[in-house]
């Protein structure tokens, strides 16, 4: 249900916190360290949209602290991307680094990929995405530009439609910055169309923003 309703209306949608929560706390009652897992990183995630910087925070400790507990790389590892996105918005792009190639290192597609329902985005995909923007700012425009195709082809790979206009619009993203507008435009038409044959109406927006500041 999380996953459908992040669809639909964005992440940090009141709504999409709340069955979080619910979940969370469902997932509590039954002592199940990988389901506590899965809730807390979707209720981290709503957290980060919402700039709620000090809740996403203490989930993240709590979700390392939970993998560490129960001797889980894989449920101490899910915390990097939300982590990554967290140093990022508040200027530490050498921190953000740090946890965003923990994130693409760590990926495990049997463990993590379902966790898309749940987070609305793939965990590789999002990390390579959201690295190139930040590389870009740093002064490194080439690595920016491939990482930007990384974070597609993992989207691709992981066969989510979010995690592709995602990775779709960072790429645009960039390629703007870098004053390539032709393929701007192009990057940011496929993520329209996706957004459209999907019905996914709260990216559907950004696509078509970055579509109209490649003109």
């Amino acid at each position: 249900m999380s996953g459908c309703q992040t669809s639909a209306f964005g992440w940090g949608h009141p709504d999409v916190a709340c069955t979080h929560k619910a979940i969370q706390e469902i997932y509590q009652d039954v002592d199940d360290p990988k389901l506590i897992s899965e809730a807390l990183l979707a209720l981290m995630s709503a957290h980060n949209v919402r700039a709620e910087y000090d809740q996403s925070l203490r989930l993240g400790s709590e979700l390392s602290r939970l993998g560490e507990s129960v001797d889980n790389p894989a449920i101490s590892y899910m915390p990097e991307g939300p982590l990554g996105l967290l140093s990022y918005v508040r200027g530490d792009f050498a921190k953000a680094k740090e946890h965003f190639d923990r994130a693409k290192d760590g990926y495990d597609p049997d463990q993590h990929l379902p966790l898309t329902r749940l987070t609305g985005y793939d965990l590789r995909a999002f990390a390579s995405a959201l690295s190139s923007l930040f590389l870009w700012l740093m002064g490194s425009p080439d690595q920016a530009i491939a990482t930007a195709e990384s974070g597609v082809e993992a989207a691709e790979s992981a066969q989510h439609f979010d995690s592709i206009v995602i990775a779709l619009c960072m790429q645009s993203w960039v390629l703007l910055m870098r004053r390539e507008f032709s393929d701007a435009a192009q990057s940011a038409e496929a993520a329209v169309a996706i957004t459209l044959r999907q019905k996914l109406r709260f990216l559907e927006g950004w696509a078509r923003t970055m579509r109209g500041l490649a003109d």
